[in-house]
């Protein structure tokens, strides 16, 4: 991934720098003129791209945070390499050897040129598909829900899914469950009280919550009692007095020591636990379950005699995905932020900030109707796709309008800077997508359902993404300020351009 998103600033060098030459200029003004004109806008798009990174450090999942970190600085160490060291390389070796012009309309102005004259032919049919596309997106990304199980980034033919699911039906299941047990007061976890109140949470766990098994400081007691009885299956319950549970719990501190009992009850009773298993039956199923047993454990159990609370791996599991919603909204709004303040920057023009993240924002709804009509959950794996495509897809966008405010100097009127700006990136900005979704194309490989779908619908956002870049964007960009009469800020002359 790393290699892929760092390839697109040395594709913006390599494309001006062979245009340059193309036009007569010598190797060191190719570079110097290069590094002037595309230095800028790089060095803006690696910014936006590192802060889309950067912003999965909201995460509470720590293994999402820390790829956000290294990730992010490491985009920063590339745009760093490309603008120092290939400019090195380039010097050192040889001119490239150009290749001969081709017929004129078939290279890349004459595509272009006819490409920006369609666009424009069109803009009625653009903007209809646009706002179709749009509300059906956004009707579909509703059915999107936060769901994982265990096990879902596996392949449903994976030998190791195949194996847990054999126990999911055969036996008490995977997915484990723990409930911490607090005495209240100077009781003990074997006091009567209290393990009659945990016998009572037991009851519901087994008929109402699902658990396959279950064991506590109550099943150590009960167990006891029935191998003092001759193993007799009727003698597998509570003592029905002190008197004789006194005698029973003296024989289980015999053991208290041994990691079997040490795993259901502290030394001195201070503290116990009940686990147990059940079916993997994902996270919307389980945090219903949770829901009904907080509220039975609040209204049914004695709090005076016995507290309790959820604990343990699967729990950490679900509370994780409550934090899903939140962290991606939190690091789409960081990226938002930061685009309209680069935007605004460089434009002072709110009108414009509107018309950049719209190009932006689009694929990132349709790849969310994507998941919706093709029922892909919300995970940990794909919550993070949002923030990196958007980072990623943003840098077109801000090549775009740097090169815009640079031609803004050279022509009299926005139509001819939004044309000229169109032939001069359009090159470098389909050649970087394509490498781009190529790139993550391959993650299309993995056996991992979570690295899938990772590559297939950031792929799909930045195919989305460079469409609208060539379509909706100029036509916003001309649709706001031609009409209008509207002035952009541009930078004075600086290197003469060239189409």
């Amino acid at each position: 991934m790393l290699f892929v998103v760092g390839m697109s600033d040395t594709i913006h060098i390599i494309s001006r720098y062979v245009s340059e030459l193309g036009y007569g200029a010598g190797k060191k003004d190719a570079l110097r003129i290069t590094i002037k004109e595309s230095g800028f806008g790089s060095g803006l798009s690696a910014l936006t791209t590192s802060i889309g990174f950067f912003t999965l450090m909201t995460s509470t999942i720590r293994p999402i945070h820390n790829f956000g970190l290294f990730t992010g600085i490491a985009v920063l160490l590339a745009f760093v390499m490309s603008f120092t060291l290939l400019p090195a390389m380039l010097v050192l070796l040889n001119k490239p050897a150009l290749r001969e012009p081709r017929k004129h309309g078939h290279d890349w102005d004459g595509v272009l040129s006819r490409l920006f004259s369609n666009v424009l032919r069109q803009r009625r049919s653009i903007y209809v598909v646009s706002g179709l596309v749009l509300v059906a997106s956004i009707g579909l990304a509703t059915r999107v829900r936060i769901n994982s199980s265990l096990l879902d980034d596996l392949s449903k033919k994976d030998p190791v899914r195949r194996d847990f699911a054999f126990f999911d039906t055969h036996f008490a299941g995977v997915r484990p469950f723990e409930l911490e047990l607090k005495p209240v007061g100077n009781r003990t976890i074997y006091d009567p009280a209290v393990l009659r109140e945990i016998e009572q949470v037991e009851s519901y766990l087994g008929t109402t919550y699902g658990l396959q098994f279950q064991a506590s400081p109550a099943t150590l007691v009960k167990s006891v009692r029935k191998a003092l009885h001759g193993g007799e299956l009727a003698e597998y319950r509570l003592p029905t007095d002190s008197a004789e549970l006194k005698p029973l719990v003296a024989k289980l501190r015999l053991f208290r020591k041994k990691p079997e009992f040490r795993a259901l009850a502290l030394p001195d009773g201070s503290a116990g636990r009940l686990t147990g298993r059940m079916a993997d039956v994902g996270s919307i199923r389980a945090d219903a379950l949770n829901r009904n047993l907080r509220h039975y454990l609040r209204t049914q159990l004695d709090t005076t005699v016995l507290r309790t609370r959820l604990t343990g791996s699967s729990n950490l599991i679900d509370k994780n995905n409550e934090n899903l919603t939140l962290n991606m909204i939190q690091g789409m709004a960081i990226d938002i932020a930061m685009v309209t303040i680069i935007v605004l920057l460089l434009f002072r023009s709110v009108r414009m900030t509107v018309v950049v993240l719209i190009p932006n924002l689009l694929p990132i709804l349709v790849v969310a109707g994507v998941m919706g009509l093709a029922g892909v959950n919300m995970k940990v794996s794909t919550s993070i796709i949002f923030t990196i495509a958007f980072g990623i897809a943003v840098d077109d966008t801000i090549h775009f309008i740097s090169k815009l405010r640079l031609t803004l100097g050279h022509e009299p009127n926005v139509f001819k800077a939004v044309r000229r700006t169109y032939l001069l990136a359009g090159k470098a900005v389909i050649v970087t997508s394509l490498i781009l979704v190529g790139g993550f194309c391959t993650l299309l490989f993995s056996s991992f359902d979570g690295t899938f779908y990772v590559g297939l619908l950031i792929g799909l956002t930045l195919l989305f993404g460079v469409v609208a870049e060539l379509t909706l964007l100029p036509l916003l960009i001309l649709g706001v300020y031609k009409k209008r009469g509207s002035k952009l800020a541009a930078i004075p002359k600086v290197v003469p351009e060239r189409v």
